[in-house]
This record gives C-alpha cells, sequence and structure tokens, in this order.
C-alpha cells in the first residue's frame, strides 16, 4: 500500500486482517458501516510505525458489525492520535 491515508473500508480490512500495511501508512479512517465482520491481525500494525491517527466509527446506525481485536496485538505506534 502506497498511500499515506486509507479511507477504503474494503482495503482497511484488507490491510488490517492480512497486515498488509507500510512504513508509507500514517493514518485510518475506516467507517464501519456495511462491514459485517473484521478480524484483525495480531500483526495488523506492525509494519506501520509511522501512523499518526486511526479513526474507526460508524457513520450511520443500524447493520449487524463485529470488530475482533486479538488479545496480545503488536501495537508499535506510539504517536498515535
Amino acid at each position: 500500500w502506497k498511500q499515506r491515508i486509507l479511507i477504503n473500508a474494503p482495503e482497511i480490512c484488507d490491510v488490517l486482517e492480512h497486515a498488509k500495511g507500510t512504513r508509507a501508512l500514517s493514518g485510518i479512517s475506516f467507517d464501519i458501516f456495511g462491514i459485517d465482520k473484521v478480524s484483525i491481525s495480531k500483526k495488523a500494525f506492525k509494519k506501520m510505525p509511522n501512523l499518526r491517527f486511526l479513526r474507526v466509527y460508524k457513520s450511520k446506525d443500524g447493520g449487524k458489525d463485529v470488530l475482533r481485536i486479538p488479545k496480545k496485538m503488536e501495537f508499535p505506534c506510539r504517536h498515535l492520535r
């Protein structure tokens, strides 16, 4: 992924589920509306040391959504807002 900020929900799901992030990624704005299930990889953020903001929100009410976060997730981003 060469983009600096991800906003496309299907792309974000792919990046988080398969740990496809890169050093170039500085932000994620993730609208979970319409996403049925996301299972975040334990190493999802390992390759994103320059991540500065992570926004997870639901733009509309309704629907079923499940965001699964592993208990021992590696999160090296110390400057996250």
